[in-house]
């Protein structure tokens, strides 16, 4: 039986010669997950549908250059923590921007009631890590990943990995502390 990036690679190739087909295929193969970590680096759906849909767009508009040297599923990883990179990047320099944020945080927060109040804590906190932490952090206990993986798609050292994560749960477990204060 062919492995996942086996498929992925003969859709890939397909879609390069203009089959639309495959390229449908390979967006409802990830559609989920692309938009369950899209959701988790920015925390409002409406806008991780938006994110996400213009992440298809650059797999569409980039295939050409997939050269199939990573798996897919990491290249297009890669998308994806770029694109969320650049969208907290240009939210953070717009003062309307940070409102909204705050304002989407604070309905968030209120229709989450159920949840407790540590998630919320959490949540809150992860939104205030570094780029690079948030990402190790989000990838490895949010979506199970390998540090290996990880490091592929951050293009960085698994040490550097290890060092985002242990540093990001550092500055997490102090955060949460001062939040309970």
């Amino acid at each position: 039986m062919a492995s996942q990036n086996d498929q992925d690679l003969l859709l890939v190739q397909k879609a390069k010669t203009g089959n639309s087909r495959a390229f449908g295929h390979l967006v409802e193969i990830y559609q989920d997950r692309v938009l369950a970590l899209v959701y988790d680096f920015v925390g409002d759906y409406d806008t991780a549908k938006d994110i996400a849909q213009d992440i298809f767009m650059k797999i569409f508009l980039n295939l050409s250059n997939f050269a199939g040297q990573a798996k897919f599923s990491t290249w297009i990883y890669r998308i994806v923590v770029n694109t969320c990179i650049d969208y907290k990047r240009k939210s953070q320099r717009s003062p309307l921007k940070r409102i909204a944020n705050t304002v989407s945080f604070d309905r968030q927060k209120q229709s989450q009631r159920a949840n407790s109040r540590e998630a919320l804590n959490l949540d809150f906190a992860i939104n205030n890590l570094s780029d690079q932490q948030r990402i190790a952090i989000i990838l490895r206990y949010y979506h199970g990943m390998k540090i290996a993986q990880i490091a592929r798609i951050m293009e960085c050292g698994t040490n550097t990995v290890r060092t985002h994560i242990f540093r990001g749960i550092e500055k997490l477990r102090k955060s949460i502390k001062t939040i309970n204060e």
